[in-house]
């Protein structure tokens, strides 16, 4: 038997179920179309602790007859890895593309939640009697749940969840009332649109969460043109109220990062702009690059920053970590062909390097964890080109030097959407 060893406590597991119990929402899957994920193990030794939580969506690759490749989405997948690399896989045939795995809290019990792409839907995961039970709580007709965050934004004392959809460039409140979790659109707009993240912070300073979304016009190729905006949304004297942070008739951004850029202690929104280019296939990476990303953060009352850019047409992670101990967190970004980046504060102004030219990803995702505990954070990067987890460590904080080290090979085409400490 393996068993997951949490705080203390050991988890066995054993079987994985879904059930559609206090499932809400159009088109609900039949209990028939519900399948019970699987569950694959690398692990030898007896008791397994995980450090990592990850959600994959693994690819089945066919060809067109021009000899383009044809991306299918097959299984989704719940990894957990342990500092040695050893995993537990939870696999899921219903959701398909997972898009996210996290823990939350819920009356006191330790949650798994997990977001279906393929199929939207938000699931939940607990461990009851040495099983994994799991229900689908909400499971629209919509393309995917692309996002989701969880905490108190209207400020009742109960927290609900925030979703991002692929449709009609979707915000949504999933708020439990009477036992049961129920949806409500903040946000929509008409047509095919899309919002790609949900970060949660309080911009005005009143106390309670705000939303922060970026809704945009659907996905197309790399570099060319797709609008889009940053939106900030309020909880005031009982209505919702919205603003657009950013809005641009070129351009978006497919990631968000609440955090406090000019430290009054309020949470700005910071966006990895997308850049311009031109297709070139004999160019590096197939486009010459007119714009680079540009990494923006809005503050309330209108005041703007910029705190740098990246070579790079697409940059869609974006994570914040103290690599040195010092108090003073470091943002580190996942970008598509050139890289991962490094961005920390010197005195005022925000500096950048890039700490790896060879990790990329279209997702890169990333993460800050302090595997020694020593008050120093690592950097988990899923580097999709090469396959592998890797963790960059930075021996004397931002200008020393950097050791990487493969914490595990993943399986071709498994894409990596979110990384989690597992905590």
């Amino acid at each position: 038997m393996v068993s997951l060893a949490h705080a203390g406590t050991y988890f066995a597991i054993l079987v994985l179920t879904l059930s559609l119990v206090g499932c809400i929402g159009a088109d609900a899957p039949a209990a028939s179309q519900v399948a019970s994920p699987t569950i694959n193990t690398t692990v030898t030794a007896d008791v397994f602790e995980p450090v990592l939580v990850m959600a994959t969506s693994q690819f089945n690759i066919s060809f067109a007859d021009d000899g383009k490749k044809i991306y299918t989405a097959g299984d989704g997948k719940v990894v957990f890895l342990d500092e040695e690399g050893n995993r537990i896989e939870l696999v899921d045939n219903f959701s398909k593309a997972l898009q996210k795995a996290f823990f939350v809290d819920i009356d006191g019990e330790r949650v798994l939640v997990t977001l279906g792409g393929t199929k939207a839907s938000l699931n939940f995961f607990r461990e009851k009697g040495g099983e994994w039970v799991g229900e689908t709580v909400w499971a629209p007709d919509l393309v995917r749940l692309r996002d989701a965050e969880y905490g108190d934004v209207d400020g009742d004392g109960e927290k609900e969840f925030v979703a991002a959809t692929h449709d009609d460039g979707g915000v949504w409140l999933v708020k439990r009332v009477n036992g049961s979790w129920l949806p409500e659109q903040l946000w929509k707009e008409n047509g095919t649109n899309y919002t790609h993240e949900i970060e949660l912070g309080d911009f005005d300073g009143d106390g309670v969460l705000d939303i922060f979304a970026n809704p945009s016009a659907p996905n197309v190729d790399v570099g060319i043109n797709q609008p889009g905006s940053v939106r900030v949304f309020m909880f005031h004297n009982g209505s919702w109220k919205n603003e657009a942070l950013f809005s641009s008739s070129l351009t978006h951004a497919k990631e968000l990062l609440a955090f406090d850029v000019n430290g009054d202690n309020r949470s700005d929104v910071i966006a990895p702009v997308e850049g311009h280019g031109v297709k070139n296939e004999s160019a590096p990476f197939g486009f010459n690059l007119v714009e680079p990303t540009q990494l923006l953060a809005f503050a309330y009352g209108g005041r703007n920053y910029s705190l740098g850019t990246a070579s790079d047409l697409q940059c869609r992670s974006l994570v914040a970590g103290d690599v040195d101990g010092d108090g003073v967190q470091e943002l580190a970004l996942g970008c598509r062909d050139t890289g991962v980046y490094l961005y920390y504060k010197n005195g005022s102004k925000w500096l950048h390097k890039l700490i790896d030219k060879d990790s990329r990803a279209a997702v890169h995702a990333l993460a800050f964890v302090d595997f020694n505990a020593d008050g120093k954070e690592e950097l988990v990067v899923a580097n999709d080109n090469s396959d592998s987890v890797d963790v960059y460590a930075f021996s004397d904080g931002v200008s020393g030097g950097i050791e990487r080290r493969r914490l595990a090979s993943m399986p071709e085409y498994d894409w990596v959407w979110t990384i989690y400490p597992f905590k």
